[in-house]
C-alpha cells in the first residue's frame, strides 16, 4: 500500500467507526434482542434463551463484556460496535486477498458498511453483523493461508469461531478453505488445524447443550425449531409465497430503497455477467463462498425478515456492486466518484432510520416503562399477549403475568388492578398507544413492533340475582351461585369471547347436574360435567351482554350434614373473562 492508500483506509475506518458510535440504539427493540438479553441472564436454548442453536460464541463475547459492568443489552450491543469498527478493515482485507484493486476493495468495504440493513442492524443487539464480519475476516485469512502457515491456522480458528457464532458461516467459509487447502504443502498442519477447528465448534455447542440441560433437551429444542422453520418459514410451508415471488425480497430489495436497490442490482449483474464470461477468479470464488447461503436463505428463512437475513451474504453483494463500478469506469477518478456518490446516497437515505432508535425507546419499551410507572407489582397483574412474551419475561419479572392469545379481558372476576399489554395499536377506550413513525426504518426492518399499547382493565362484571357475596383467599377470588345466577357484562364491539372456569361439587351431589348457559335469553350451551372444574368458552357478536347460568342440582351443606354452610350451592365461579376480540 502506498502512503495515500494507507491514509484512505484509516480515514474510511475512522469515519465508519464514528457513525457506529453515534448511531447506537438506546434500548432493545426486536424480539430476538430480548431473547439474547434473557440468555445473558439465564442461558437455556430449550427456553429460547436464545433461540436454537444458541449462538454460543456471540453470547460468550457479550458475557465477557458484561463483566465490566454493562447491562445485558449494552453488552450485546458492544459486540456489534466492535464488529462495526472492524467492518471496513475486514472487507478491505478480503478484497485484497482476492486480488482485487485497492479502489474496488475499499469501495466494497464502504458499500458494505453503509448498506441500510447492515448499518441499521449493526447498531442493535443482533448477532448478524458480528457474525458477518467474523466470517469475512476468516475467509480473508484462509485465502492468505494458501501462502502462509500462520494465516491458514488463524483462518481455520476464525472460521470455527464464526461457526460457533452462527453455523451458516461454516458453509460460507468452505470454498475459501478448499482453495487454501488445495495449495497447502504441509498436510500435517492442515490436519492439525482441521482437528482444532472441529474441536472449537463441537466444544462450543457442547457447552451450549450442557447449559441448556443436556444433549437430550438441547436436541429436542433444535428439532422443534427445525420443524417450525420447515412448516412456517421454508418453501414447504403452504403459507409462504412462491419462490419466484421472493427473488425480489432476498436478492433485489431486502430493504425498500428504490434508487439504492436499482443501482446495486444493476452493478452486481454487470459484475456477475462479466466474471462468468471472462472467468474472473476473484468474483467466482466470492460467489462460490456466499451463493450456497444465498439460496438457503431464499429457500428456508422467514421472508418477512429478508432484510436482516440478507446481511449474511451482504459482502457478496457489496463486492459485486463495487466490481461493477470498476468495470464501467474507464478512469480511476470516475470510479472513486461513482463509488463515493453511491455511498453518500446510502448514508443520507439510512440516516433517519438509524437516528430513530438512537433518540427514542422502541414502542414495546415505552409500553413497558408505562406499566412500571403506573402499576404496583405487589397489587397488579399484567395480561400479556403472546407477541410481547419475551419483553414481559425480561422486564416485568416482578409482576404477576398471565399470557394470552386473545384480546383484552375488558371485564373479569379478578379484583386486582390489571393491565393488558400487546403489540399493535388498541382502539379500546382508555388504551395508551405508543408508536414509531413508519418512515425509512419501516423500509429496512421487519414490520413489527412499530406499535404497542397498554389497556387498563378496570371493569368488573355486575353480579345480579342468584349470586352470593364474593369470597377470597390471598389474591384468588370466587363467587358461589345457588340454582340460577345472572351477570351483566359490558357490551363489546365487534366481537366478544366469554371464558369461564367453574367448580361443581360433584363429590357431594347425587348425580351429574345439567348446567344451562344463556346469553340475552337464548341458550348458548349446556354442560354435564364429569369432572369438578369444567371450562366454557364461546364467541359472541355485538350487543350480547346478559349472561345467565342455571343448574338443576344444588347442595345445602348444613341440611345434608356436610358442614355449617346453610346456603344452597349450585356451582362456584372461579374465573370469568369477557374478552374483546377481532375477526
Amino acid at each position: 500500500m502506498s502512503g495515500r492508500q494507507k491514509v484512505a483506509l484509516v480515514v474510511a475506518t475512522i469515519a465508519v467507526a464514528a457513525t457506529r458510535v453515534w448511531g447506537s440504539a438506546r434500548a432493545p427493540w426486536d424480539w430476538d434482542e430480548i431473547l439474547f438479553s434473557l440468555a445473558l441472564r439465564h442461558y437455556d436454548v430449550a427456553l429460547h434463551h436464545p433461540h436454537p442453536p444458541g449462538f454460543p460464541f456471540f453470547i460468550a463475547l457479550a458475557k465477557g463484556i458484561r463483566a465490566f459492568g454493562l447491562t445485558d443489552f449494552h453488552s450485546l450491543q458492544a459486540v456489534n460496535l466492535v464488529a462495526g469498527i472492524a467492518l471496513v478493515p475486514a472487507a478491505y482485507f478480503l478484497g485484497r486477498e482476492l486480488g482485487l484493486r485497492f479502489s474496488t476493495s475499499l469501495i466494497a468495504a464502504l458499500f458494505l458498511a453503509f448498506f441500510p440493513n447492515v448499518w441499521f442492524f449493526g447498531e442493535t443487539a443482533f448477532s448478524d453483523v458480528p457474525s458477518m464480519v467474523l466470517v469475512v475476516f476468516a475467509c480473508a485469512l484462509l485465502l492468505r493461508g494458501a501462502r502462509s502457515d500462520s494465516a491458514y491456522v488463524s483462518g481455520v480458528v476464525a472460521l470455527a469461531l464464526a461457526g460457533a457464532m452462527r453455523p451458516q458461516n461454516l458453509v460460507i467459509g468452505f470454498a475459501p478453505l478448499v482453495v487454501a487447502t488445495w495449495q497447502r504443502r504441509k498436510p500435517w498442519l492442515t490436519v492439525a488445524a482441521g482437528i482444532g477447528g472441529c474441536l472449537i465448534v463441537i466444544g462450543s455447542y457442547t457447552v451450549a447443550a450442557e447449559a441448556s440441560g443436556g444433549w437430550s433437551r438441547y436436541r429436542e429444542a433444535i428439532q422443534a425449531h427445525q420443524k417450525y422453520i420447515t412448516e412456517t418459514d421454508s418453501f414447504l410451508s403452504p403459507l409462504r409465497p412462491p419462490l419466484h415471488h421472493l427473488l425480489d425480497d432476498f436478492f433485489v430489495r431486502p430493504y425498500h430503497a428504490p434508487l439504492i436497490n436499482f443501482c446495486v442490482t444493476a452493478l452486481a449483474l454487470i459484475s456477475i455477467g462479466t466474471s462468468i464470461v471472462r472467468r474472473r477468479a476473484p468474483i467466482l470464488i466470492l460467489i462460490a463462498a456466499f451463493a450456497p447461503f444465498c439460496f438457503a436463505a431464499w429457500l428456508l428463512l422467514d421472508h418477512f425478515s429478508a432484510s436482516r437475513f440478507s446481511i449474511g451474504y451482504a459482502p457478496l453483494i457489496a463486492f459485486l456492486a463495487a466490481d461493477g463500478v470498476t468495470l464501467i469506469s474507464r478512469y480511476q477518478t470516475v470510479e472513486w466518484i461513482a463509488g463515493l456518490a453511491l455511498t453518500i446516497v446510502m448514508f443520507v437515505w439510512t440516516l433517519p432510520a438509524v437516528d430513530l432508535p438512537r433518540r427514542s425507546d422502541s414502542p414495546p419499551l415505552q409500553a413497558i416503562h408505562w406499566i412500571q410507572t403506573h402499576a404496583d407489582p405487589a397489587r397488579s397483574m399484567v395480561i400479556v399477549h403472546e407477541g410481547m412474551g419475551p419483553y414481559a419475561e425480561y422486564f416485568l419479572d416482578r409482576y404477576r403475568v398471565d399470557w394470552t392469545l386473545d384480546g383484552p379481558p375488558v371485564a373479569r372476576l379478578d379484583p386486582r388492578p390489571g393491565f393488558y399489554l400487546k403489540e399493535g395499536r388498541s382502539d379500546q377506550p382508555g388504551a395508551v398507544n405508543f408508536s414509531w413513525p413508519r418512515e425509512h426504518a419501516w423500509d429496512i426492518a421487519r414490520r413489527r413492533y412499530f406499535e404497542a399499547s397498554v389497556l387498563s382493565l378496570k371493569v368488573r362484571p355486575h353480579f345480579l340475582a342468584g349470586w352470593y357475596d364474593e369470597e377470597s383467599s390471598g389474591t384468588t377470588v370466587w363467587r358461589w351461585m345457588s340454582g340460577r345466577g345472572t351477570i351483566e357484562l359490558p357490551p363489546l364491539k365487534p366481537w366478544a369471547r366469554l371464558r369461564m372456569r367453574l367448580f361443581v361439587p360433584l363429590h357431594v351431589m347425587r348425580g351429574t347436574p345439567t348446567i344451562t348457559i344463556r346469553m340475552n335469553g337464548s341458550v348458548i350451551g349446556q354442560l354435564r360435567p364429569t369432572q369438578p372444574f369444567p371450562q366454557f368458552v364461546r364467541d359472541f357478536g355485538p350487543d350480547q351482554h346478559a349472561l345467565e347460568i342455571e343448574t338443576d342440582r344444588i347442595v345445602n351443606p348444613r341440611r345434608e350434614h356436610l358442614g355449617n354452610d346453610s346456603r344452597d350451592l349450585g356451582l362456584r365461579l372461579d374465573q370469568l373473562e369477557w374478552i374483546a376480540i377481532e375477526r
